[in-house]
């Protein structure tokens, strides 16, 4: 089998996800997946203790997400030699 239409398929599928990606998470996503979400998301409407729980680990998750962007910025400022200090400078 070539692979030729195997990569066009692939590379079809890439772009549908980045153009629709709520439908091609519908599409892909079984439904018994879709349907798991639903006991959480009545649950969040209903208990404080877990609406808390739920948005400290947004939170923690927001946090991480930023460390590892500024770390990502840090690596290619480095990378590009436009990093804050320069070898053999003091500060």
């Amino acid at each position: 089998m070539p692979v030729w239409p195997a990569l066009a398929l692939r590379i079809a599928e890439v772009r549908l996800r980045q153009w629709f990606p709520r439908l091609m998470w519908y599409v892909t996503t079984p439904r018994a997946e879709r349907l798991a979400l639903l006991p959480e998301l009545q649950r969040l409407e209903s208990d404080p203790a877990f609406v808390a729980e739920f948005c400290a680990y947004l939170d923690g998750a927001l946090v991480q997400r930023q460390m590892d962007d500024a770390f990502a910025e840090l690596v290619r400022a480095l990378e590009d030699h436009d990093g804050p200090w320069e070898p053999g400078t003091s500060g």
